[in-house]
């Protein structure tokens, strides 16, 4: 698998905002739901694809580091405060030109805080909308 990318590098930001210190899983998944176009007449099945469609999901922690003063959600809360968004994940890299990565112009659809006893506390959030290359 020479084309492989590990995730290590991976780069996030919500406008301005860099989220990459605070996260350690990202899922993206761009969408055309199918529309049945079939006719009386037709000899198979024949679909359209309907308007693109596109989910992100970030997932991360909820507080920093001792170097980082601000706490994750802090920085989510100013990130997701905007009205417009854009949402950029950059899974080889940010740091150079001509690098793949994943543009969403997004609206925030869900953010969630977990505290379990026995384990770290998590905070996420998912974005719905146009999701580009």
């Amino acid at each position: 698998m020479a084309n492989a990318v590990h995730g290590r590098k991976t780069n996030v930001w919500v406008n301005e905002f860099d989220l990459s210190r605070y996260l350690n899983k990202y899922t993206a998944d761009r969408n055309a739901p199918e529309l049945d176009q079939t006719t009386f007449l037709a000899l198979a099945r024949e679909f359209l694809a309907d308007l693109p469609d596109g989910s992100m999901g970030l997932e991360g922690f909820y507080k920093g580091d001792s170097v980082n003063l601000d706490t994750a959600e802090e920085v989510f809360a100013a990130a997701l405060s905007a009205a417009n968004r854009v949402a950029t994940v950059c899974p080889e890299g940010g740091d150079t030109f001509g690098l793949r990565c994943f543009l969403q112009d997004a609206v925030e659809t869900k953010h969630h805080s977990d505290s379990p006893a026995t384990g770290l506390v998590m905070s996420s959030a998912d974005f719905r909308g146009p999701l580009h290359h």
